[in-house]
């Protein structure tokens, strides 16, 4: 009875995931499909990063399978196969949905399926503007929501750089301060930074936050357009030059000698004598 409770204790005490979740099979569109298999590999490194779940890989369920049942579970999106499918290769959850390029967004759509119910436990839908490159990101942020529960989720922290003094900080349209340089209790998941500083446009960009995670942005601000010239740094640099030489030359100017005024010229006449003896 002593072993078998020292063991029991063990067990509650360890830190080996308490679930077992399947990626196979993420369906693509608006990209090619070798980024099928990238999309599988972020999912599957991002759930297992939680370290309270344990993952099986395509590689995996592919030799407990075998390569053709996998093929014929690709296309599958019932969620009675999909519970099928799991159940035989010893998942208690799995996953299933698919990632698409539309425009400049990416957008991530996935269900976490119970394989012992075969009913939807969560489901989770993304949109991101974002390049190709930042697809695995989103999909470490969709893992979050899709396997930890919210009182797992930990706020993140985001560090801004190139703020200029008085501008004003909005996160998700809320303001968040002026000038900030750290904005922390950030909740993870897709989020927009927005800047507001006088005589320039406003700076948008969206970012993700992992839960925990730290994000660091850099903030490069354009001058307004249309902004009137008597407004402008560059304006008032210029009057600044010209108002100063503009004073020193007429300190030159006052300190020059002046010629003395005209004061005319005064003719004597001389009559001849015979004319003022008259």
């Amino acid at each position: 009875m002593v072993s078998v409770a020292f063991v029991s204790l063990l067990a509650l005490s360890s830190d080996a995931p308490s679930t077992t979740i399947g990626v196979f099979s993420l369906n693509v569109a608006g990209m090619e499909q070798t980024y099928a298999q990238v999309a599988i590999d972020a999912l599957a490194t991002a759930i297992a990063e939680s370290k309270t779940h344990r993952v099986i890989s395509k590689t995996e369920l592919e030799a407990m399978l075998g390569a053709e049942k996998i093929k014929e579970a690709v296309g599958c999106t019932d969620v009675t196969c999909l519970a099928e499918i799991g159940a035989a290769a010893g998942a208690s959850r799995i996953v299933s949905g698919s990632v698409a390029r539309a425009g400049k967004s990416l957008l991530v759509n996935l269900q976490l399926v119970n394989t012992e119910y075969a009913s939807v436990e969560n489901r989770v839908s993304l949109a991101y503007d974002g390049e190709l490159g930042e697809l695995p990101a989103l999909l470490g942020v969709a893992a979050d929501e899709l396997v930890l529960p919210l009182k797992q989720r930990k706020p993140g922290t985001v560090r801004i750089a190139g703020v200029p003094n008085g501008a004003v900080i909005s996160l998700d349209e809320k303001n968040a301060g002026v000038g900030p340089s750290e904005i922390g209790q950030v909740k993870q998941g897709v989020h927009t930074l927005r800047v507001d500083a006088s005589g320039y446009e406003p700076f948008k960009r969206a970012f993700l936050m992992r839960s925990g995670g730290s994000v660091s942005l850099d903030v490069s601000l354009s001058e307004k357009k249309g902004t009137p010239f008597y407004a402008t740094w560059w304006f008032w640099t210029v009057t600044g030059v010209v108002v100063a030489g503009a004073v020193t030359t007429g300190v030159v100017l006052g300190t020059r000698p002046v010629a003395p005024k005209d004061q005319g010229t005064s003719v004597d006449i001389a009559f001849p004598p015979s004319v003022v003896g008259r």
